[in-house]
């Protein structure tokens, strides 16, 4: 079994496999944001699909990849236009316009990307099947950024309206 693998039955706590996985600043930055999460009740559960699902009162809130020398983190900010002025005002818009995820025509039945707005910059090509932001192997200054976006996210959600599956539409238009 490679490193990378890790067997059905195991559900491993994410620490464990960033310090299998990662070195130096990565695994640094990894750790970071995962005690962010414990710190703030947002629990990174491992998933059959091999990540882990941060969430808290029982909603995602996002994923979390660790791979051989590589990770990633994958936002559902299902409420971000409550809360776009604040990500304006304090330009947060370029971790999210810099971590699109764009189509990669990956199927032959795909609608092969769309077109949307996001904080009222235009994107073309933008992958319709999954969530559209993942950010990749971020640095302190990166990590930083996103535990204040997932703030924001947490406070938007606590007025408890739900959005199952928002973060595939929210971003177009606002």
């Amino acid at each position: 079994m490679s490193s990378d693998q890790t067997p059905k039955s195991a559900k491993p706590k994410i620490e464990d496999v960033i310090l299998q996985r990662l070195d130096g600043d990565m695994r640094k930055n990894a750790l970071n944001f995962a005690a962010y999460l414990r710190a703030n009740k947002i629990s990174p559960v491992y998933t059959p699909a091999g990540s882990w699902k941060a969430s808290n009162k029982g909603r995602g809130i996002c994923y979390i990849h660790v791979n051989s020398q590589r990770w990633c983190i994958t936002p559902f900010l299902d409420h971000l236009n409550q809360y776009r002025e604040t990500v304006i005002n304090e330009r947060l818009q370029d971790i999210i316009w810099n971590s699109l995820f764009y189509c990669e025509n990956c199927k032959q039945n795909c609608s092969h990307g769309r077109d949307m707005t996001i904080l009222g910059k235009k994107f073309e090509k933008i992958c319709p099947g999954r969530p559209p932001i993942e950010w990749h192997n971020p640095d302190e200054k990166a990590i930083g950024h996103i535990k204040r976006l997932l703030n924001l996210e947490k406070e938007a959600r606590k007025d408890g309206s739900k959005s199952p599956f928002a973060h595939f539409r929210f971003y177009n238009d606002i």
